[in-house]
């Protein structure tokens, strides 16, 4: 069932605050199997833009088809938008880095304290500033899916942890962590309309195929100019010959790919013959 008094004044909100908004369609669901599935039957509708919120999902999903575990009160959304071009791997990119600036902003004018960053590609992380201005990692605040849908058409999903989730087991490389770690109140409301800004400002940097957004990801990337171990990689259209390796993050290439440093053995029979690859896939499995 539509929570018909909450879409109507999200809507209201995302119109006021966003003038891109004049015909998007929302709906916010007391339980969805899925807020990714409902905003891609919209589009086969033939609905341009909408946005699809639920307060329980029964079958949401993330990255390389995992399963995304939310309980009530924590945001899962999934806005449908018709593109100018077809989808590039960098969108989803471009979309993180919009996302931890967009929260950023609200958590500069609260707390100095806590920080949203990414990891690559497209993983929001939560993060506490040291004495010295370092970041010190939480843990997974959220994460991103991006799917097209025919030709001109996106579906970008977000799911964001905004109160604690003691059953939800670790999947990735960090543990879950959640808005209300940083001792800040932010509503499901306000995290949709938070995030919707966001997404306006990265369309609108990715159609214009602006050349900064590589600094700007930088600047949010937590795992940047830091050592890590990948597990799986695919370099330059080949495999790595080593199914996990060391080096260093170096940082993403105009397509989106990453620029990893393998830490070089001489005694390594299996020697990299680069110095620096491009990692169009791989799973980060350990800080170091």
């Amino acid at each position: 069932m539509i929570k018909s008094r909450a879409t109507i004044d999200l809507q209201a909100q995302i119109r006021r605050y966003c003038p891109e908004a004049k015909q998007i369609m929302v709906e916010w669901h007391d339980q969805l199997a899925s807020t990714q599935d409902r905003a891609a039957l919209l589009a086969v509708e033939g609905v341009p833009e909408a946005l699809c919120l639920a307060d329980v999902q029964q079958a949401g999903r993330g990255q390389q088809g995992r399963q995304w575990y939310a309980e009530l009160g924590q945001l899962m959304m999934s806005w449908l938008t018709t593109l100018p071009k077809p989808v590039e791997g960098k969108l989803g990119l471009i979309v993180a880095a919009n996302l931890a600036n967009q929260f950023n902003e609200w958590l500069s004018a609260t707390t100095g304290l806590w920080h949203v960053g990414v990891k690559w590609p497209n993983d929001l992380l939560l993060a506490q500033r040291s004495e010295n201005g370092g970041d010190s990692i939480v843990g997974k605040l959220g994460g991103l899916l991006i799917e097209p849908v025919g030709t001109n058409q996106v579906v970008i999903g977000l799911g964001l942890n905004l109160k604690p989730q003691p059953d939800v087991p670790q999947t990735g490389l960090l543990a879950p962590a959640d808005w209300s770690q940083t001792g800040e109140n932010l509503s499901q409301a306000q995290a949709a309309l938070l995030a919707i800004q966001a997404f306006y400002k990265a369309i609108t940097a990715w159609s214009s195929d602006l050349t900064t957004w590589q600094d700007d990801y930088e600047r949010c990337h937590l795992l940047h100019r830091r050592k890590v171990k990948i597990h799986s990689a695919q370099l330059d259209q080949r495999h790595w010959p080593l199914q996990i390796a060391v080096g260093m993050i170096q940082g993403v290439s105009h397509e989106g790919a990453l620029y990893f440093a393998p830490q070089l053995d001489p005694k390594d029979p299996h020697l990299p013959e680069q110095t620096t690859y491009l990692l169009h896939s791989a799973r980060i499995i350990e800080l170091l």
